[in-house]
């Protein structure tokens, strides 16, 4: 898109450039894209997470016997709000949130992240999680974004931190939570930020 110079369509005046006249359409139309393509930007600027930090668990992660034996993960939660696609939700305090509770995914020696997000669909924001693959202990990393999405079925989500649980022996495992992976106002500023500086 090219620059629209200042008192350009006053009046009808101005309207030309070093190649001629102005296509007043064209150049409302890209006036309209560069609105629409922005609005994504300033959406992701709004989104944020306050509060919620996630800690150990109230109850331990527990791991039955066998392969594919039964993990209950949990992790607390403190209470916060999100802001997510334009809409706020609040969350009380949550002891023991269900990471997952199932046969297993990780054996003896293996590890896995989970990244925990606020969902927002037709205006009811929740949390869930989507978890990585499994790995050897120490290869594990979380699931992309493109995954999240993936997961949740749709792209209007906000992470709020990153859970690992390592199976240490065959009924044994430890769990941390790293919440400095949550989606904040910085990473949001910068793209949307980046996006009008490329467009003047």
């Amino acid at each position: 898109m090219g620059t629209i110079d200042k008192g350009d369509y006053d009046g009808g005046r101005n309207i030309t450039t070093s190649s001629g006249a102005r296509n007043l359409a064209k150049d409302m139309q890209d006036v309209a894209d560069d609105f629409a393509s922005l609005h994504g930007h300033v959406t992701a600027l709004l989104d944020k997470v306050v509060g919620l930090t996630c800690l150990p668990p109230t109850s331990a992660s527990t791991q039955a016997t066998g392969a594919s034996g039964a993990m209950d993960w949990n992790v607390d939660v403190t209470e916060g709000f999100v802001v997510v696609n334009g809409v706020e939700a609040s969350f009380a305090v949550a002891a023991d949130f269900d990471v997952l509770s199932a046969a297993s995914p990780i054996v003896d020696g293996n590890s896995i992240v989970g990244a925990l997000v606020a969902s927002e669909s037709g205006g009811t924001t929740s949390l869930e999680v989507v978890n990585g693959a499994s790995a050897t202990t120490g290869q594990e990393v979380p699931p992309t974004d493109a995954e999240i999405t993936t997961g949740v079925t749709h792209a209007r989500w906000v992470k709020i931190a990153e859970l690992t649980i390592n199976r240490t022996g065959d009924t044994t495992v430890t769990q941390s939570q790293k919440n400095s992976a949550r989606a904040g106002f910085q990473s949001g500023a910068l793209s949307a930020l980046s996006h009008i500086k490329g467009r003047t």
